[in-house]
């Protein structure tokens, strides 16, 4: 067999039956295998039948879906038993389907919960606009969505802080275009924006920044395309552009994203040493070793997370001051015992302390269990403080039944909500 293109994700369903056509092509024996494995994996959905039956009660149009489950099954076994194997895996196909239908209306969500979408595109959905976009979220049962409207080095609206993306001169203010849509159709509006990050800046923009002296170094001191959080003039740059936001659209709230350093090697540029010892009163003789592996590690660790808290403080503070109703969030490392020593991100702390209304773990986890178990351990973490909306990675999940599954498990397991990444095309 020559493929002659690569074989891409977008469509599993779709290579999934070419991958069936070209096995029971060359191997007619693996036809029955494949058949049993496509039923099986129908009637496991949401626990299997009897499981789907009880979690629909009397909603006519779950029990049509259990109907058309049946009917499919049937008919599956109807064509494998007349010598008809290709036919009878797009039976099961229908079958699985159709459970999965009956799977997702019979979910129960929790008074109050958000039920919101990541989305990476400040434009909407593909060449849907803003309108049809909200319009497609409401009708799917979410109340919330969370936009990337302006990350470190550009906006997608007028902006005295950051430079316009390009479309906008042409496309107009897209923030005022989505809060529009949005309210219309019920949806809060949680403004994102990527803090520090410059790999989507405009050239000329970094530019600006390194010879500004503002770029991040690593443990070589080699530049990195991030801004320094310890730099004042980064930190201003960061907290007055989110604040604009607030002062001048009607967002239901603003959102961090990369609200740390890039990893455990950032950052280490001679900046972060005269402000270190400026702000601590160590002397660091040998930069960076002392501060990597020497005596004054613990508290170079402890200044790090410092840098940051201190951005996501000063905006909940004054945003408060601007519009108290508007609510502060971030999306976070799932790891917090790790993450605020590898990125001085201590999103815990946040949540005691008050800075944030509302939290949300990246458990980007495709295995359900493993999900599970971090999301009870956050709940653990958090300790009823603040709201947590655990992310849940649905495009890399390998079956719709699976992200059910883990709004499940959000709900069962004492979370107070969840944000899908990500909508898109």
């Amino acid at each position: 067999v020559h493929m002659t293109h690569v074989l891409l994700g977008q469509d599993p369903a779709a290579a999934t039956r070419l991958y069936a056509a070209l096995l029971g092509h060359f191997l007619p024996d693996m036809w029955t295998p494949m058949v049993e494995g496509a039923l099986l994996q129908a009637r496991m959905v949401g626990g299997g039948e009897a499981a789907l039956v009880a979690a629909a009660g009397t909603d006519k149009k779950t029990r049509a879906a259990l109907a058309d489950f049946r009917t499919a099954l049937a008919d599956a076994g109807a064509a494998a038993a007349g010598g008809h194997p290709g036919a009878a895996l797009e039976f099961a196909a229908a079958a699985r389907y159709a459970a999965t239908v009956a799977y997702a209306r019979s979910q129960k969500g929790r008074e109050g919960e958000l039920r919101a979408v990541w989305i990476h595109d400040s434009f909407g959905v593909a060449d849907w606009g803003w309108e049809r976009s909200m319009e497609v979220l409401a009708e799917a049962g979410f109340n919330a969505i969370i936009p990337n409207m302006l990350d470190a080095g550009q906006a997608s609206y007028p902006s005295a802080w950051l430079p316009p993306h390009p479309r906008v001169a042409e496309e107009g203010d897209q923030m005022a275009q989505l809060l529009a849509a949005a309210h219309r159709h019920g949806i809060e509006v949680h403004a994102w924006k990527v803090n520090y990050n410059l790999n989507t800046a405009p050239p000329e923009f970094v530019e600006r920044m390194r010879q500004e002296g503002r770029l991040q170094a690593n443990t070589a001191g080699v530049e990195m395309p991030w801004l320094c959080p310890s730099h004042p003039e980064n930190r201003r740059l960061e907290a007055e552009s989110m604040l604009e936001v607030v002062r001048n659209y009607d967002v239901d709230g603003i959102h961090f994203d990369y609200i740390r350093y890039p990893g455990s090697e950032g950052c280490y540029d001679d900046g972060c040493r005269t402000r270190f010892q400026a702000q601590t009163g160590h002397i660091v003789r040998e930069w960076p070793r002392d501060v990597l592996t020497g005596p004054l590690t613990e508290p170079f660790q402890k200044w790090r997370q410092a840098q940051i808290t201190a951005l996501v403080r000063d905006v909940a503070v004054r945003s408060r001051d601007i519009r108290a109703e508007v609510q502060i969030s971030a999306a976070v490392f799932s790891q917090w015992d790790q993450s605020r020593y590898t990125v001085g991100q201590d999103w815990v702390l946040w949540a005691q302390e008050g800075y944030l209304d509302f939290v949300c773990p990246m458990n980007y986890i495709p295995n359900v269990e493993q999900f599970e178990a971090t999301v009870r351990r956050q709940v653990d973490w958090i300790d009823g403080s603040i709201p947590l909306y655990s992310g849940i990675g649905a495009w890399q999940m390998s079956s719709v039944e699976d992200i059910l599954a883990e709004v499940e498990a959000t709900r069962r397991l004492g979370a107070d909500g969840f944000v899908m990444f990500e909508y898109s095309a």
